[in-house]
């Protein structure tokens, strides 16, 4: 999940201080979540999406429209 997060905040040309304002998040928590060794909160996670202008569906690398099976 740190893979994806710093994925889709490269591709939106941000630093890990400018998505850590923008979310309102420490920067080390940011940076932790990056090297995977946290997870974000659930209000954090929203709070990064926020930050980055994505769903959380896309800060995870889920796909449009894709259903989990039953």
């Amino acid at each position: 999940m740190g893979e994806r997060f710093k994925s889709v905040r490269e591709s939106k040309g941000l630093t890990q201080a400018q998505l850590a304002k923008a979310a309102g998040v420490p920067l080390r928590s940011l940076q932790e979540w990056e090297q995977g060794t946290r997870i974000p909160r659930f209000d954090r996670a929203v709070a990064l999406a926020d930050g980055l202008v994505v769903s959380l569906d896309e800060l995870a690398g889920r796909e449009p429209g894709r259903r989990r099976k039953k």
